[in-house]
């Protein structure tokens, strides 16, 4: 592996570490008095969970589009290449929108047990 692909992977590596820490604390952060804790407590915390991992999911989707408007892109007029660009971009877009409707589903569903 060169060094400008390690420094990359490094670098993507610190980024997403940084955006997803705060996102992981908020996730797991609830009362720790034993005596307060009821049921509402615990549906908070299933939805930042879920919420944090449809959150990921939607960041590698994201990089995926990126990376498929980069092959299209660099494909220097290779019917292959733009092919493939595009495929990535529409499976990405695909993906992303599958990410928005569980998320809406599963706040929604969580929202009204949870009541």
């Amino acid at each position: 592996m060169s060094q400008k692909k390690l420094f990359s992977f490094i670098f993507l590596g610190v980024v997403l570490t940084a955006l997803i820490v705060p996102v992981a604390e908020a996730a797991i952060g609830f009362n720790t008095d034993p005596a307060s804790v009821n049921i509402n407590d615990t549906y908070r915390v299933l939805r930042n969970v879920i919420n944090f991992l449809l959150g990921f999911a939607a960041v590698g989707a994201t990089v995926f589009l990126i990376i498929g408007a980069f092959n299209w892109i660099g494909s220097g007029g290779s019917a292959e290449r733009i092919q493939t660009g595009k495929t990535i971009i529409k499976d990405s877009i695909i993906g992303l929108l599958m990410i928005i409707l569980a998320a809406v589903l599963v706040n929604t569903i969580i929202g009204l047990i949870g009541r």
